[in-house]
């Protein structure tokens, strides 16, 4: 019995990634509060240009960031580096992203790129190209692009939108699939804000992430958040030190149990 579940247990494992890596959607990365901060009206730290590349104009100097993440199945690893800066006057994000195992890998290089149009409303773009490889099969990959916009209402209120993979519409045969999300961010105090979000991606229904952001310290913080499309909750906890952001985070699925990541990031002493 003990080999049999031996047996099932690596399947469930090349299932899940032959299922990740060659899903529609690649932009799967597993920093779902990232659009919770993209939608805040705060110098956001790097992951929010994941979600909303428009929220760039917001950064204030470079920073240098990476995340890791250990999925549900111990197996499965996500990593994710990022650099952002400016070039002239414009900021931009460059960012490189492996998910998988000795099996599989997903892989992902892309560019990202912001411009105000005016005082309230800000564009970003993004670029990438996406690979996948797995054991005995011929390694994949598609270009992609993304498009999005943040506009800020008020000084409590940010909508924001976002498209990725709209290079599918064009040519769907060299595209990996789309994924677009929408949301909105309501900053209540200059502590506290609440967010909501709808994603959809080309093969799946639409799905909502309602999220909090509460900032209890001038250097500390703690987001979250609720998942529709997994029934899953996330949330993590950060703070700032000499200029290192540590954050750690994790995400509860009923049926899978929990994953857990930690980002740091380090801004430049130049810009603090």
């Amino acid at each position: 019995m003990s080999e049999f579940w031996y047996h099932m247990k690596w399947l469930m494992v090349v299932w899940m990634g032959v299922m990740s890596s060659v899903a529609p959607a690649q932009w799967k990365d597993p920093k779902w509060l990232a659009g919770a901060e993209g939608l805040g009206q705060t110098d956001g730290n790097i992951w929010s240009a994941t979600a909303y590349p428009a929220s760039l104009t917001r950064r204030v100097g470079s920073s240098l960031g990476v995340y890791g993440e250990k999925r549900f199945i111990t197996d499965l690893l996500f990593f994710d580096l990022a650099y952002a800066g400016k070039l002239g006057e414009l900021p931009f994000v460059v960012q490189a992203q492996r998910e998988g195992n000795a099996f599989f890998s997903g892989n992902l290089v892309a560019f990202g790129a912001a411009k105000s149009v005016h005082e309230r409303w800000d564009i970003g773009i993004r670029l990438g190209y996406h690979a996948t490889m797995a054991r005995g099969y011929t390694t994949t990959g598609s270009v992609t692009a993304g498009l999005g916009s943040l506009f800020k209402c008020n000084e409590q209120l940010t909508i924001g939108f976002q498209a990725d993979g709209i290079n599918h519409f064009f040519s769907p045969e060299s595209s990996l699939g789309y994924r677009v999300r929408a949301g909105a961010g309501y900053r209540v105090s200059e502590f506290f804000t609440l967010t909501a979000e709808g994603l959809k991606e080309q093969s799946d229904p639409v799905a909502m992430l309602v999220a909090m952001h509460y900032r209890f310290l001038e250097q500390a913080w703690a987001r979250m958040g609720y998942i529709s499309k997994h029934n899953s909750f996330v949330c993590s906890v950060g703070f700032v030190y000499k200029g290192v952001e540590t954050e750690l985070s994790s995400t509860y699925h009923l049926s899978l149990g929990l994953s857990a990541g930690l980002s740091l990031m380090y801004r430049f002493k130049q810009d603090q």
